[in-house]
């Protein structure tokens, strides 16, 4: 019972940090004041879209393919729109889970989706959380 209490403890202080990095700063430079860059110049990273970039992130070797579908269902169940911004965050906290507690990102999507409760509001991030500790303790 203690250690689902501290996991649990975990759990709520990581959902609490990923809320908090999805906050809208406000930027104040604008583009005239930017130095600019040439397209040689550019992290190709940064030319790829979220999804690509999560086919080179995530463990276990997965296309984009098979990534895409269950972003798309995680994202709808749990209220995210499908946007390329939103992508990106989701993909990233679905890497910062797996860096911190070693569960998959597709294991965790899995989880998200087959442990879906309608009347339980929960936001991707917290999901994906709870998905990620569930997980670790040896719910599968």
């Amino acid at each position: 019972m203690e250690k689902r209490f501290f996991l649990f403890a975990i759990l709520f202080i990581f959902s609490t940090f990923l809320v908090g990095c999805g906050t809208t700063t406000v930027q104040n430079d604008t583009e005239e004041n930017l130095p600019a860059v040439s397209d040689s110049e550019e992290n190709p990273v940064d030319a790829m879209t979220a999804l690509e970039q999560m086919e080179i992130a995530f463990e276990g070797g997965h296309a984009e393919e098979q990534i895409k579908p269950k972003m798309d269902e995680a994202m709808k169940l749990y209220g995210l729109s499908i946007s390329e911004e939103n992508y990106s965050r989701a993909g990233s906290a679905l890497v910062g889970l797996r860096k911190e507690y070693g569960t998959e990102e597709m294991d965790i999507l899995d989880y998200m989706i087959r442990s879906y409760v309608p009347d339980v509001n929960l936001d991707f991030a917290e999901a994906a959380a709870f998905a990620s500790v569930f997980l670790l303790t040896g719910d599968k």
